[in-house]
């Protein structure tokens, strides 16, 4: 996973002293990549590294959010993944993560050995750009943004009459008092403002769309509910989520450490009906969930209302990411160290075949941890969107652990990328659904 760090540069203090803001900490590492110093570096789908200098003066990308177009100079790293995950990210030298797709069909590249060569985007995975010297001095460090879809960037907001509406009541809001701002999202129709002091409001947030300048130049409008958290305080930064290998995603505090990698062999002929009593108490029941990623509130009666409380209540109401951009997660305590041999999944729920195109959970990782903490991997699992006549119940089993803490990342659901590849923002609303988790002993 990608560490977002802070590190406030303590060389070249008389230009540091010059600015009015905290300045941005720069990258030396991206995309589990070091960047080199000399050139910039193109790693091709084949295998093949291309070393020389990227001569494209900007890059732009469409997200499901805005259009945003940036100068190379300021990127540290492209993202083209594999036919698997078409989503696109530009990494900047700051640390800051855009996802969508990109408008540029070739890179331009002057090679280390002389001559220009153009290389269509379609044959390159990763673009590494080379390290420059001061490359951050000049960037900005204010408020610090985590979308919905899992980018995240920092900027100022420049709205006129940032307001939140209280009893009919409408204040403007003072930054400088304010921890975060999280507008409305999961299960509360409302904006939540967490306070310095330890105190808090909800209320209606105005204006609609959120007008930002990003520290690293362009200028966008996004519309409010597509923000998950606005941290207000000039040059904080939460700390990163390390829970997967996907170094990118939207910060949290959980870290993780080796990978255990147990077992875990799928029931073939698991039989239509109830848990067998063998199985025991389905320890999840009492289970309390202590954090997930974002979800759906649909409100509908076939699919429940998409609370994650729906994964243990033993009926088929469904628990739905809020967005396709994964992974999504969701943690449980078991409330103290307790045995755990099986975990058992209910996806297709409908009764009817579907293997591809839904919004079933298809690719899962499941993590342990004793404290909540430091996480270590078992394994990762897939499961099917077909509804066979074994019934709905996709049972696993591995070899005794112990554990307080399961953590289930979500990775993927049966949607094909492709389908939606000139319409990103409806890719990043179809998030993926899950019926039910049972573990046992």
């Amino acid at each position: 996973m990608r560490h977002l760090t802070i590190l406030f540069l303590l060389t070249l203090l008389m230009l540091a002293a010059a600015q009015a803001t905290t300045s941005s900490s720069s990258l030396n590492t991206v995309l589990e990549i070091q960047r080199p110093t000399g050139n910039d570096l193109l790693i091709m789908r084949n295998g093949e590294r291309l070393s020389g200098t990227v001569t494209n003066r900007n890059f732009t990308l469409r997200t499901f959010y805005a259009q945003i177009t940036l100068d190379s100079r300021l990127l540290a790293g492209i993202d083209l993944p594999d036919e698997a995950d078409q989503i696109e990210a530009l990494i900047t030298v700051n640390n800051n993560r855009f996802s969508g797709f990109l408008n540029d069909p070739v890179f331009r590249l002057r090679l280390q050995a002389g001559g220009q060569i153009q290389v269509r985007r379609e044959n390159v995975l990763k673009v590494i750009f080379r390290k420059r010297e001061g490359e951050t001095l000049r960037i900005a460090q204010n408020q610090f943004f985590t979308l919905e879809n899992g980018d995240f960037f920092s900027g100022r907001i420049i709205s006129r009459d940032l307001t939140l509406e209280v009893d009919n009541n409408r204040t403007p809001l003072d930054l400088g008092t304010i921890r975060s701002i999280s507008p409305p999202g999961n299960d509360n129709p409302l904006t939540t403002v967490k306070l310095l002091d330890g105190g808090s409001r909800q209320g209606v947030l105005a204006p609609e769309d959120i007008e930002i300048a990003l520290d690293i130049g362009p200028r966008i409008a996004i519309f409010q509910g597509r923000i998950d958290t606005i941290y207000a305080q000039e040059g904080f930064v939460p700390q990163p989520e390390a829970a997967t290998t996907d170094t990118n995603t939207t910060p949290t505090e959980t870290r993780v450490g080796q990978e255990t990698q147990i077992d875990i062999i799928k029931d073939p002929n698991f039989p239509w009906g109830d848990i067998p009593t063998s199985w025991g108490e389905n320890l999840l029941a009492d289970g309390k969930i202590v954090d997930r990623s974002q979800f759906f509130d649909f409100g509908s009666p076939f699919r429940g209302a998409g609370d994650s409380s729906n994964l243990t209540d033993g009926s088929l109401a469904a628990w739905v990411t809020r967005s396709g951009r994964f992974p999504h997660y969701i943690t449980f305590d078991l409330g103290s160290k307790r045995k755990i041999s099986r975990i058992a999944f209910v996806n297709n729920f409908t009764g009817q075949p579907r293997l591809e195109g839904s919004d079933f959970t298809r690719d899962v990782e499941i993590w342990i941890s004793d404290d909540g903490r430091d996480f270590r991997k078992l394994n990762t699992i897939s499961l099917s969107s077909d509804f066979t006549s074994r019934g709905p119940i996709q049972p696993f089993h591995f070899a005794p652990t112990e554990t307080r803490f399961i953590k289930f990342v979500i990775l993927s659901n049966f949607y094909d990328p492709q389908l939606y590849k000139n319409t990103p923002e409806l890719l990043d609303s179809l998030g993926a659904s899950l019926s039910e988790i049972m573990v046992f002993r």
